[in-house]
């Protein structure tokens, strides 16, 4: 544990990665070919509670969040494992890796999110 942190049981924690050089980009490409299988072997995690991949312009980066400790170890052996599985003749660099307990989590469920989007004219309730 690193000075400053103070790591309890009740904390969620979160693992941020970001990729970039050669081949991250490709890897980006591969996990929105395959989202479907990625988002339901995340969700399959234990304690599972987010998981968001955002493309970058070199590369990318991916967040999960986990309800424990335990889950979010899970989820880098989960995810070194379909790395291995999908990309290994990809030529990425290992991604520089933070991972730490959530402070902050603040969030809008998806009905709510489309309700304020609605009051502001961009979209339809009834697209929920």
């Amino acid at each position: 544990m690193q000075a400053g942190f103070k790591q309890e049981q009740n904390f969620m924690n979160a693992v941020v990665k970001i990729y970039s050089g050669r081949g991250a980009g490709n890897m980006f490409d591969i996990l929105e070919e395959r989202k479907d299988e990625v988002e339901n072997l995340m969700r399959s995690i234990s304690g599972f509670q987010a998981y968001t991949v955002i493309r970058a312009a070199l590369g990318g980066i991916t967040v999960i969040v986990c309800q424990d400790k335990k889950g979010a170890e899970e989820s880098q052996a989960i995810s070194r494992a379909w790395r291995k599985r999908h990309c290994a003749t990809l030529s990425v660099n290992p991604p520089m890796v933070s991972e730490g307990p959530v402070i902050i989590n603040a969030s809008m469920d998806r009905q709510a999110a489309l309700s304020e989007l609605a009051d502001q004219g961009k979209t339809s309730v009834k697209n929920a």
